[in-house]
């Protein structure tokens, strides 16, 4: 506009208006707008004025965006400013050149130790993996030893460890893929230690993860309420004995594996009452022991082809497939609904668990995975579940779970 009006001599060369006009793109009614306004003050003179005196104030000011500007105004109210928005002051700001500018350290770390830069990119962004513990991700052990803090140290060392033991091969696959929780309840502290260490030593050997529970009662067991996968239990011992404690454990759904250790071999006979696995006489040998857990270790096995294993946290779990009623994923996480009204979650990609499952669990919608096995009804789009529960199935799978339903009891399985 300024060029148009030096050409023009402030538009009163009437002819070279529309040839400067219509050269630099500009109306003739914006540059005549232009003629008008030119003398009058600008209205945010004021306003930028309150600004230049704020930043004159300190020489660490000049370090204001609009938010501390805006902040600053409001506290010292100028006169004769009417302070505008945020928006209005960022805007002011850039035109009188004193917007603040971020300078940017692209290669910036903590440290002033150069050394202490980038290591090289191992996985390339690659963090996806078959098995769990066969990437591990940390800031801390690229760091030279002298930068570490003691908790450090440490923490370094335990990943280090958990990466070494994740290659090594257990009962159940890799080392750390799954941790048998065993307890061992006799009112003998010396039986308990003795049996400890046979339990210890027998897992070591087959590099198996366990975490060992002792309790010296019954009673002391039955409140820990907490899942157990082996129990060696006393027969005889005071208040309640094992057999009462054992029957009271399966009533509460206990199902882990129970293994009586006695003195008296005509007690055993009982233990059929209560789904005992097997019974060591004491004392204990060695030999008998390792031949009982080879047998328990064998059925383990087979039992967890039949079984969903499910990592929770630092802790995994066994959950028979066939007490799944059906799988629900919200926000990324797995909802199993058991048979027992139990709802586990945990977090897992519902096409990964769809694999594991089997064949007769059918994905009705994309957040369900029923299992074929407890469909009680279907109608108006709706699966009604063992337990009332109704699922919906979506138009594009309506088609084809009705053939799935028919197949399945094709199939003798309904």
């Amino acid at each position: 506009m300024k060029f148009i009006a030096l050409k023009t001599k402030d538009g009163k060369l009437k002819g070279d208006i529309f040839f400067y006009c219509r050269i630099l793109h500009v109306s003739r009614q914006g540059f005549y707008q232009y003629l008008v306004n030119k003398d009058h003050p600008w209205k945010y003179q004021p306003l930028a004025d309150a600004m230049m005196k704020i930043l004159e104030e300190d020489d660490c000011n000049d370090t204001y965006g609009r938010i501390r500007m805006y902040q600053a105004l409001m506290l010292k109210q100028p006169e004769n400013v009417d302070i505008p928005s945020e928006r209005t002051i960022y805007r002011v700001m850039k035109d009188i050149g004193i917007g603040h500018h971020l300078r940017r350290k692209p290669n910036g770390i903590t440290k002033a130790d150069r050394e202490v830069r980038k290591s090289e990119d191992l996985l390339k962004r690659d963090f996806k993996s078959d098995e769990p513990l066969v990437k591990c991700v940390t800031d801390i052990i690229s760091l030279k030893e002298t930068h570490l803090t003691p908790l450090k140290k440490h923490m370094a060392a335990f990943w280090l460890y958990v990466y070494l033991m994740s290659g090594k091969n257990g009962v159940f696959g890799k080392r750390g893929d799954y941790m048998l929780f065993i307890a061992i309840c006799d009112d003998d502290q010396y039986m308990l230690e003795a049996l400890k260490k046979l339990v210890n030593d027998f897992f070591r050997e087959n590099n198996t993860d366990i975490k060992v529970m002792l309790f010296a009662s019954g009673e002391e067991l039955l409140r820990y309420g907490k899942h157990i996968d082996i129990l060696f239990l006393d027969i005889q011992m005071k208040n309640i004995d094992g057999m009462e404690t054992a029957k009271k454990l399966r009533q509460s759904d206990f199902k882990g594996f129970l293994i009586f250790v006695t003195i008296l071999k005509e007690l055993v006979f009982q233990a059929f009452e209560v789904q005992a696995f097997d019974y060591l006489l004491k004392p204990i040998q060695e030999d008998s022991f390792s031949k009982t857990m080879v047998r328990l270790l064998d059925c383990m096995k087979n039992a967890k082809d039949k079984n969903l294993l499910i990592r929770i946290g630092y802790e995994s779990r066994l959950i028979p497939v066939d007490d799944i009623v059906f799988c629900e994923i919200i926000d990324r996480k797995i909802y199993l609904h058991l048979l027992s009204s139990e709802v586990i979650d945990y977090y897992e990609k519902i096409e990964d668990l769809e694999k594991k499952l089997d064949k007769y669990f059918y994905k009705c919608h994309r957040s369900f995975l029923i299992n074929l096995k407890y469909v009680r009804s279907y109608k108006n789009g709706m699966v009604v579940m063992k337990g009332g529960k109704e699922i919906p199935v979506s138009r594009l799978r309506s088609k084809d779970f009705s053939n799935v339903i028919l197949q399945y009891m094709k199939d003798g399985r309904i």
